[in-house]
C-alpha cells in the first residue's frame, strides 16, 4: 500500500490524538495494579491471617519511583484489578492529559488494559502517586506509592536518611501499630459526626428564621380564601 503526502499527513495526524492504551513498548519499565496479600500484624502478636489487598505490584506501598530533575519518567499501568483504576501522581506538574484523573483527563483503564504515562519531571522533591479511581476504595486497600524526584545538582549533605526513607518507614510503623489506624478511623469518625451535627443545627437555624419572618410578615386579603404574604 502507497501514500500520497496528504494522506501520510492524515494518517500522522489521527495517531496523534489516539489514547494511550493498549499494548506499548514492551522496553518501558511497567507497574502493574493488582491483587496481593500482605502480613498486618507482626508474628509476636499473634497468629493471624495475611490480609488481602490491593497494591502496585502487589505490594503496600507500591514500588518506588525514582528518577532525576528534567527527565522524562516513562511508566506503563497494567491493570489487573477486577474494576478500572487509573494511576494520578500527586503532586507533580505534567501535562493534562497524563494526570490521571478518570472522566476529566483521561478514560479508566479497564481491567487487562494499560495506559502508558510520560511525566516530564520538571520539580525536584518527594510525591506520592495512587489510584484516582475510587479512590476512597482503591486507595483504602493499598493503591499507592512514593516517587522521589532527585535534583539535578543535588546539593552536599551529611544525612544518612532520605525522604523516602522516611516515608518507608512511617508507613512500616503504621502497618505495625494497627493502633494507629483505629485511632485515626475513630477521629475522622469523630470529624464526621460534628460536621453532621453542625449541618443538622445550621439547617434548623435556617427553618426558624424562615418561620419567623414568615409570621411576622403582614398578610392582606380574604383570611378565609387566598393568602398574600407582603414582603
Amino acid at each position: 500500500m502507497t501514500f500520497n503526502r496528504r494522506q501520510f499527513l492524515a494518517v500522522a495526524a489521527a495517531a496523534a490524538v489516539l489514547p494511550r492504551t493498549g499494548r506499548a513498548a514492551t522496553d518501558i519499565p511497567a507497574i502493574e495494579a493488582r491483587p496481593g496479600h500482605i502480613r498486618l500484624v507482626p508474628p509476636d502478636v499473634g497468629e493471624y491471617s495475611e490480609t488481602e489487598v490491593w497494591g502496585f505490584d502487589g505490594g503496600v506501598p507500591g514500588p518506588l519511583i525514582r528518577a532525576r530533575q528534567g527527565d522524562v519518567l516513562q511508566r506503563r499501568l497494567l491493570n489487573s484489578l477486577p474494576q478500572p483504576t487509573a494511576v494520578h501522581w500527586h503532586g507533580l506538574r505534567i501535562p493534562n492529559a497524563m494526570d490521571g484523573v478518570p472522566g476529566m483527563t483521561q478514560d479508566p483503564v479497564k481491567p487487562g488494559e494499560e495506559f502508558l504515562y510520560e511525566l516530564p519531571l520538571k520539580d525536584a522533591g518527594t510525591y506520592w502517586y495512587h489510584s484516582h479511581n475510587q479512590s476512597t476504595e482503591q486507595v483504602a486497600r493499598g493503591l499507592y506509592g512514593v516517587i522521589v524526584v532527585d535534583e539535578a545538582d543535588a546539593p552536599e549533605v551529611d544525612q544518612e536518611s532520605t525522604a523516602a526513607d522516611i516515608i518507608r518507614l512511617a508507613l512500616e510503623a503504621i502497618l505495625e501499630n494497627p493502633e494507629i489506624i483505629i485511632q485515626v478511623v475513630e477521629l475522622l469518625q469523630q470529624r464526621e459526626e460534628a460536621a453532621k451535627a453542625a449541618a443538622a443545627e445550621n439547617l434548623l437555624s435556617a427553618q426558624r428564621d424562615f418561620l419567623q419572618n414568615v409570621s411576622n410578615a403582614p398578610v392582606i386579603g380574604n383570611p378565609d380564601g387566598d393568602v398574600t404574604v407582603v414582603e
